[in-house]
């Protein structure tokens, strides 16, 4: 939807910050809630995912009220939406009548499909911006992408900004990782692309999520010997893109973004956006401290763009714990987090003792989903990554500690599951 609205925009001259279109996706979900909700999908589904869902819906249902009470009606709704309703998902794909471990394959290989599309858009982008791109860029002062020119832009593909954009492509190459194997040479190419277009975003949060997920993937996956080896050349191809990708591309042999943007992880002090981000963070402290409620949904993030009160309305503070704390104040924080690090201790402990000990499907999944579940807790420190996009990501990741097997099915649902 962000691509066609920039193409929605070019054409008409204009930019619209918050159209109608934002909805779009999320209506787009609301048949898999509905479906989520049938009996027989929710017999499929642990009482562990229901309580995880639980207190994340009562926890943003604070903020939404605490919102309504502050007047951001507007906002604090479609704040609410962007959290809660991308939890459908994973109730959907804990639900389906399929083992979990066949349904989570299915979808990295679509996500792939996807991800693929992304990445070879975002590496024309950085080539040569389309004329929809560098509009959006120009008209809504989109400064921190850099310069709309060849070879200057920070890429942002489909998505509305680079930061999305790494994060989606970070978490496709961790779910990409179950195909790694030597009869899987097919996913090097994608996984390639995948990488150069995370590296073309120049976000350090991203590369450092992709790394984790690899990290924590590799220790509990019983596959791990089989990933070694593509995983060996996935690393050395990676190396080679660091040292010269923009060159490769077509740009100037001075050009050396990606190798300049990693050496400023020796000068982090030096860095003037990481000390704003610290800044930022102190200001957010103090005002919890003053504001043990919250300020409710909506004071923060694009959804602000919808509200009439000031402060710090309107802000993006680089750190999803921080805003939540504002937002949903100590109670609502409390919950949140319960939920982000509970979620991956139920991941670990899925209901392996209810599966054979022996399903390596199920335990490559269980590990698939703790490698995506840590990254994302990870990118939360630097943003917003448990809304939108990245919450379906989160959600899709529960599903493997919310779906029983189909030998633990009551009867009706069995004979259900055989006729399709």
């Amino acid at each position: 939807m962000p691509f066609v609205r920039r193409v929605i925009d070019y054409r008409g001259g204009t930019f619209n910050s918050l159209p109608i279109f934002s909805l779009i996706p999320y209506v787009m979900l609301l048949p898999l809630a509905i479906l989520a909700l049938r009996s027989d999908r929710l017999a499929r589904v642990t009482n562990t995912f229901k309580l995880l869902a639980l207190v994340w819906l009562a926890t943003f249902t604070y903020g939404l009220l605490v919102g309504f009470a502050n007047g951001n009606f507007a906002a604090a709704l479609f704040s609410f939406i962007q959290y809660t309703l991308p939890m459908s998902v994973g109730l959907w794909l804990a639900g389906q009548p399929v083992e979990i471990s066949m349904g989570l394959r299915r979808v990295s290989i679509i996500l792939l499909i996807y991800g693929s599309i992304v990445a070879f858009y975002g590496i024309a982008q950085y080539i040569n911006p389309p004329p929809w791109d560098v509009n959006w860029v120009l008209l809504s002062d989109f400064t921190s992408s850099g310069a709309p020119e060849p070879f200057s832009m920070r890429i942002f593909s489909t998505l509305n900004s680079t930061g999305p954009c790494a994060d989606f492509l970070a978490i496709v190459i961790i779910m990409s990782l179950r195909f790694f194997r030597l009869r899987g040479l097919w996913v090097l190419p994608i996984s390639a692309a995948l990488a150069a277009a995370l590296l073309l975003t120049l976000v350090r949060a991203s590369w450092i999520a992709m790394v984790l997920g690899m990290i924590v993937y590799l220790i509990l996956s019983p596959r791990r010997l089989n990933t070694f080896p593509i995983l060996g050349v996935f690393a050395f191809a990676l190396i080679v893109m660091i040292s010269g990708l923009p060159k490769y591309l077509g740009a100037d042999s001075r050009t050396t973004a990606v190798v300049d943007r990693i050496s400023t992880f020796n000068d982090i002090n030096g860095d003037a956006s990481a000390v704003e981000r610290q800044d930022a963070m102190g200001q957010a402290a103090e005002h919890s401290l003053l504001n043990p409620l919250g300020d409710g949904l909506g004071t923060l993030g694009s959804s602000a763009r919808l509200s009439a009160n000031g402060g710090l309305l309107g802000t993006t503070l680089d750190s999803g714990y921080f805003s939540r704390l504002i937002e949903l104040g100590w109670i609502g924080f409390t919950g949140y987090c319960f939920v982000l690090f509970g979620g991956v201790v139920a991941i670990f402990n899925a209901p392996a003792k209810l599966r054979r000990r022996n399903d390596q499907d199920f335990k490559v999944a269980v590990a698939m989903c703790t490698a995506v579940s840590v990254a994302l807790i990870w990118l939360d420190a630097a943003g917003d990554s448990h809304y939108g996009v990245d919450a379906i990501f989160f959600w899709i990741s529960m599903s493997v500690c919310g779906s029983l097997p189909m030998h633990c099915l009551p009867a009706q649902t069995k004979r259900n599951a055989a006729r399709l």
